[in-house]
């Protein structure tokens, strides 16, 4: 098993902040910066997890102000990779935010995460996959699109717009 040495390897120590233990579901669904709430078997197939993210507090996308008041919590149907073998209905509960600096024209804006930027429906480690096997597998991006369950526009621009950012890349 390969594992990352240098300056990018973090270990946890004692006085960090890290998580040092999650729970199980969480460890096994392994979506970085979120928490399963809850899983459960589909009586068709696959599986639903509902998940929700680890921070509770967000700054204002117009004028950077950090907030922790909650206006409500909506529920965003999310496409993601399988596990196990099976397909994942994922269901985000995602906060929307009220902005405490009285000057903000916004009212509210929703949690914005690595995984789930703005207006996105998959996560950026299922467009990584998709861009991952049209770029190094060399498959078609129809097939791509089949095997991962995304539109062929959201392959094509990911692969042709910026492959090397859906995949994590600096370049």
């Amino acid at each position: 098993m390969f594992q990352p040495t240098g300056p990018d390897l973090s270990l946890p120590t004692a006085s960090s902040t890290v998580e040092l233990f999650r729970d199980p579901v969480s460890v096994v669904f392994n979506l970085p910066g979120y928490q399963v709430l809850s899983a459960c078997d589909l009586p068709m197939g696959g599986r639903r997890v509902i998940a929700a993210a680890d921070s509770v507090e967000a700054a204002c996308p117009d004028c950077g102000v950090i907030s922790s008041r909650v206006h409500q919590r909506t529920r965003q149907r999310v496409k993601d990779l399988g596990v196990g073998g099976k397909n994942i209905e994922l269901i985000v509960i995602k906060p929307r935010f009220l902005c405490t600096e009285v000057a903000c024209a916004r009212r509210t804006f929703t949690q914005v995460t690595s995984q789930l930027p703005f207006r996105v429906r998959c996560t950026a480690r299922l467009k990584a996959a998709a861009v991952e096997a049209v770029l190094d597998e060399g498959m078609p991006i129809w097939r791509a699109c089949a095997r991962h369950r995304l539109g062929w526009a959201t392959i094509n621009a990911a692969v042709v717009g910026g492959g090397a950012d859906a995949m994590g890349s600096d370049s």
